[in-house]
């Protein structure tokens, strides 16, 4: 064979090894394209893949309000955007995300930048938005984000604005139209000198005046300055919440009550660190169109020093089952405190028809706290405490409630009181008792009373009823109708008593047998106790049960809570070494 053949032989083989390399790569790749299509037609089987695409979606929703107030402790700040994850499983997942608006309506400036806020505004197409505006970084990009943002204001439904900057308000209102239709929450927050709590005199950045929103129903104001003065709110309200900065101008009642009262859909009225002012003709009982009539309201909060507070019921007629919640943050005096139990007890501050007139049926009184539960009528039934007042720790001591404020209150019809963690001072005590005849459940809770005291209250009595003629004087103890007495963490013995049952001394049944002898004594008195309750109180025995039952019908949890006592022989220091 001749060289050359040879060559063109070896060629030949090349080639065809080529081909065959290039035709098994071809089938080769059949192959993985037939698994690939074998796994899109399995991936269609699964149940997500079968789920109608309005489903998906709203699943894709509520996975992105459950991420959405996440805290990631990796970055250290809110995953507001987390869930975009979501489009990044498949091509179907991306398309449903794509294609459902309400997904992309919810945006946060502080997180975004000005292609994000872009996207946003197209993603959402026309569904309604959800704007959260900061300029707590770069406020310099803010004024272009507002520009986008505001061209979208028909569409806005809730709007909450971070204020840090002073620049901030101008660029907001210069760029927002004066009208916003679909604006149903509203939220303005200022600065807060954390140093001095109270927030930079900042002006509110929205022209509550002049701004037309006439679906708002909440509107939030927090650390910024408000001047009442002239203030007009849209009628719609449901929900109004004023946090105040001490920098506001001072607000007259008479100017706060002709706000409140052009709000006839209101519910919720909370009012704190406004700086009250009033003058000698808010100060005297208003006339009968000076007065404002809230017939919706379910819950009203104020924060103020007792006389604006005295001052401000005054002027409002509220429905018999609102929720009256008052926090007292500077001191008072009795005078004010009088003042004020006529203003939250009073047919004027309760309601408009004396049938749904209510008596007060439970109190509770704690250190700085005192919860009021009216008697519901027939067509009420009230639950929930409709009275809350809370003094400041500044406003008085820990027994301010009762010693300032129980004696002026009307507590005849009061059936049920509960005292917890109340310092005791016989005295004061006395007179807040004695204003409660007809009490016949009784609750002591904590520490406070104590041992001694609950002796000690069992064993008040009235002053002796007698005749001037010589007739035989009658003793009857204080509470006479009190049948039901509940004693709650009240500790049965003390630590010193646990010491002395550790050295194998006898135990101490001294208070068990105080307490036998006192409700043998209200017996005597006329006064039967019925049933005495013990919840959760330490160093409770079931011999002191056994002591309790021969006077009394006895109901304990059986919990046995026993205090550890600080034994000297549990360290072996008597061990001699």
């Amino acid at each position: 064979m001749s060289m050359a053949s040879s060559r063109e032989l070896e060629r030949s083989k090349e080639l065809s090894v080529d081909a065959l390399r290039s035709a098994l790569q071809v089938e080769a790749e059949g192959h993985l394209q037939a698994a690939a299509s074998l796994r899109v037609r399995m991936n269609t089987l699964i149940p997500v893949a079968r789920l109608p695409p309005e489903i998906l979606s709203h699943i894709f929703a509520l996975y992105a309000a459950i991420t959405q107030d996440y805290w990631t402790y990796s970055r250290r700040k809110v995953s507001q955007y987390d869930w975009i994850a979501i489009t990044h499983v498949c091509h179907r997942w991306r398309e449903d995300a794509l294609g459902n608006p309400n997904l992309w309506s919810n945006i946060q400036t502080s997180f975004s930048s000005v292609k994000w806020v872009d996207e946003y505004l197209a993603r959402s197409k026309q569904s309604a938005l959800d704007v959260v505006i900061s300029n707590t970084e770069k406020p310099g990009r803010w004024p272009l984000m507002m520009q986008k943002i505001a061209r979208e204001a028909s569409r806005l439904k809730t709007l909450l604005i971070y204020l840090n900057h002073r620049l901030f308000p101008s660029a907001l209102t210069d760029s927002f139209p004066p009208s916003t239709p679909l604006l149903h929450s509203l939220t303005l927050r200022g600065a807060v000198n954390h140093t001095s709590r109270s927030g930079v005199n900042h002006p509110l950045p929205v022209p509550l005046t002049t701004w037309s929103m006439p679906s708002l129903q909440r509107l939030d104001i927090a650390s910024l300055s408000v001047d009442w003065t002239g203030l007009t709110l849209p009628h719609s309200l449901v929900v109004l919440k004023v946090t105040s900065s001490r920098s506001s101008p001072p607000a007259s009642v008479t100017s706060v009550v002709r706000v409140i009262g052009q709000l006839p859909e209101l519910e919720t009225l909370e009012l704190h660190l406004v700086d009250f002012v009033w003058s000698p003709a808010d100060d005297i009982a208003p006339l009968p169109f000076r007065l404002v009539y809230l017939p919706k309201l379910k819950s009203i909060t104020l924060c103020a020093p007792t006389s604006q507070l005295a001052c401000l019921l005054d002027h409002l007629l509220l429905p018999a089952s609102t929720m009256v919640k008052l926090l007292i943050n500077q001191s008072f005096n009795p005078s004010q405190m009088s003042r004020l139990a006529h203003s939250l007890t009073s047919r004027r501050s309760n309601a408009l028809d004396e049938d749904t007139r209510q008596w007060i049926r439970k109190v509770r009184v704690m250190a700085f706290t005192l919860a009021i539960t009216k008697k519901a009528s027939a067509i009420l039934a009230f639950e929930d405490p409709q009275i809350f007042l809370t003094l400041s720790r500044r406003a008085g001591g820990r027994d301010a409630v009762i010693r300032e404020l129980l004696p002026h209150l009307p507590l005849h019809s009061v059936e049920e009181l509960v005292l917890s963690d109340v310092p005791y001072a016989s005295q004061d005590l006395y007179k807040a008792l004695l204003a409660m005849p007809n009490v016949r459940n009784l609750t002591l809770e904590c520490e406070r009373p104590g041992l001694p005291v609950i002796q000690e209250l069992l064993r008040m009595t009235l002053p002796d009823i007698g005749s001037a003629h010589g007739l035989q004087h009658k003793t009857q103890v204080l509470l006479p109708l009190l049948a039901d007495l509940t004693l709650s963490e009240i500790r049965f013995r003390d630590l010193q008593d646990l010491r002395n049952h550790s050295r194998g001394i006898s135990q101490s049944f001294q208070f068990v047998e105080e307490l036998c002898q006192t409700i043998q004594d209200r017996k005597n008195h006329g006064s039967m106790l019925n049933k005495l309750t013990i919840q959760n109180c330490p160093n409770v025995h079931s011999d002191d049960v056994e002591r309790l039952e021969k006077v009394v019908s006895v109901d304990w949890d059986h919990e046995a809570i026993w205090e550890e006592s600080d034994s000297e022989d549990e360290d072996g220091s008597d061990s001699g070494y």
